[in-house]
């Protein structure tokens, strides 16, 4: 679950949706929810990503500057060998839609990355650095 707050105070939730006859990594989609407070009630906004290609889990958010920027497990479900990966979106406010980006995934689930042998991509997050990067 990835809970953040609006300029109004209002707290959006982004979290994992699964279906009860489904699997987490091929069924998996991203809803949103919004509450006047964290203990609700909370009332369905939308889904945010959902595909019957790609299963996407596992959402965080975080702001930077004006911008929201959403990260996720995404997952290509076109071949059951398929890693784990992560993907990314933004958005300027949280009541319009999302943006992937067109890099998706921005860490791919096979390759390297720093002498790293990556194979498989899990629980991702975001950091800002000291310079806003």
């Amino acid at each position: 679950m990835a809970p953040i707050y609006d300029e109004d105070g209002k707290l959006h939730v982004f979290m994992s949706s699964i279906p009860n006859s489904g699997r987490w990594n091929t069924d998996s989609k991203i809803v949103h929810f919004v509450a006047d407070s964290p203990e609700g009630p909370y009332t369905f906004v939308d889904t945010t990503f959902s595909s019957t290609s790609a299963s996407y889990h596992n959402p965080q958010i975080s702001k930077v500057g004006d911008t929201y920027v959403l990260v996720f497990l995404l997952r290509d479900n076109t071949n059951r060998s398929n890693p784990q990966e992560v993907g990314i979106a933004t958005t300027k406010s949280l009541n319009n839609p999302w943006v992937e980006s067109p890099y998706n995934p921005i860490i791919r689930g096979s390759g390297k990355m720093d002498n790293a042998n990556i194979t498989h991509a899990s629980n991702p997050t975001f950091l800002v650095d000291a310079k806003g990067k």
